[in-house]
């Protein structure tokens, strides 16, 4: 492993094409106890370790095979007698080229994932190739009056390659499934609703109180769904104290058909917002949200689970996954337990960025990150923590304020 980085590991359209076309339907069928041992060497430290600590949870038929080792073992002298010799084993270190350091052909993912530029050339020939692609369903659309920018403009086809890493078959997967799932859940009625409900508030900004049922859900689940102020860059903020996220309430007050509305809903319009004020800063707008765990009853091993909630939310959550792509940007999550924070921190060392880098949990209530004010405001940080209002642990009175009128009211204020 010299030379490769976890990240480097990980290519999803490699891995899923070699499994269905090498390893399931050829290796595994054909080949039979032909591999004897599989010696893993310089491996990092901390991920050699990690593994003798997973050896425990490890089926022993796949320990059998398998040693992972630190360092380049030339002085194990076990391991050099088994692999030739001390000549061998210093030709195949000596053979390495170095392939996967040269990162001129890879795009930096890091990159993709902050990017806020427009689609530059090399972006709008692979979204040609998408829409000659899917030629027949756009068109049909176009036809309809149904080819919604937020869905199928030219940025929002970019959102698709950079959510995919640029890497065309994973985008033309992502948008299929995409065009299949608009069809099944009828969101071109969503988008219509939504659309109306922003246009006719003469503003660019979304706000909770244009939701579906948001009178309804209000009462167990209250957000900032776009805060007065956007980023220095442009981006919204998006603010949720999850001490006013009453999931047992919902499910058990809330028809569950108005919910799922509601999250449709609230989905189409951040895709609609996020077109609009793309089009206006000319840039790839994105939504920050911030997480506010105070009051919401975690521990040291999570947010309490709520049954009947959770587990038919799922849907909801594979909805937005199916939906929207590369709208949601870097999620803050604010007074997390102090074990959780460095636990956070040290996992992130030993796993590829990209499965860490839309989450950043920050000491505290971010009031002393320096970086994290200057994103949101030092003076809007403080309204937006201010407006908990307490509902998980019964603080919030009977006669609370209507806060998706208040945040519709500051929005047209602020315009």
């Amino acid at each position: 492993m010299e030379g490769l980085s976890l990240e480097g590991m990980m290519h999803r359209t490699f891995s899923r094409a070699h499994r269905r076309d090498v390893i399931d339907s050829f290796q595994q069928k054909v080949a039979a106890e032909i591999v004897a041992s599989v010696y893993v060497v310089n491996v990092p430290w901390t991920l050699a370790n990690l593994f003798g600590l997973c050896k425990t949870f490890l089926p022993a038929k796949f320990l059998q095979k398998f040693r992972v080792l630190s360092g380049d073992t030339l002085k194990d002298s076990s391991f050099v007698t088994q692999c030739g010799g001390q000549e061998q084993v210093s030709s195949f270190f000596e053979s390495r080229k170095g392939l996967a350091l040269d990162k001129s052909h890879i795009h930096d993912k890091t990159q993709l994932f902050f990017m806020d530029t427009w689609p530059d050339e090399e972006e709008m020939q692979s979204i040609a190739q998408l829409r000659d692609k899917f030629s027949e369903q756009l068109s049909e659309r176009q036809k309809r009056g149904t080819d919604w920018p937020c869905f199928f403009s030219d940025v929002a086809m970019a959102r698709v390659l950079r959510g995919n890493e640029r890497y065309f078959s994973e985008a033309s997967n992502w948008f299929q499934a995409f065009l299949k799932k608009m069809d099944e859940h009828n969101v071109d009625e969503i988008v219509k609703d939504m659309t109306h409900k922003l246009e006719s508030s003469g503003l660019e900004r979304a706000s909770f109180s244009m939701l579906p049922h948001a009178d309804q859900i209000g009462k167990y689940f209250r957000s900032t769904f776009s805060a007065m102020k956007l980023t220095p860059s442009g981006d919204v903020i998006w603010f949720i104290p999850l001490g006013d996220f009453d999931r047992k309430s919902l499910a058990e007050e809330v028809p569950w058909e108005n919910f799922v509305e509601f999250v449709r809903g609230m989905i189409v319009l951040r895709a609609i917002e996020a077109q609009k004020l793309s089009e206006t800063q000319h840039r790839m707008v994105k939504c920050i949200a911030i997480v506010d765990l105070q009051g919401s009853g975690i521990g040291t091993t999570g947010v309490p689970k709520v049954e009947e909630f959770d587990e038919p939310n799922q849907k909801n959550v594979a909805f937005m996954r199916q939906m929207i792509i590369d709208i949601l940007g870097p999620v803050y999550v604010l007074n997390a337990p102090w074990v959780a924070v460095k636990a956070f921190n040290w996992f992130k060392s030993l796993v590829p960025e990209r499965f860490s880098r839309k989450l950043i949990l920050l000491d505290g209530d971010g009031t002393l990150d320096l970086d994290f004010l200057d994103l949101v405001g030092e003076s809007q940080l403080k309204h937006l923590l201010a407006t908990r209002v307490g509902l998980l642990s019964g603080e919030a009175g009977k006669e609370m304020t209507n806060l998706a009128q208040k945040d519709l009211k500051d929005l047209k204020t602020l315009s």
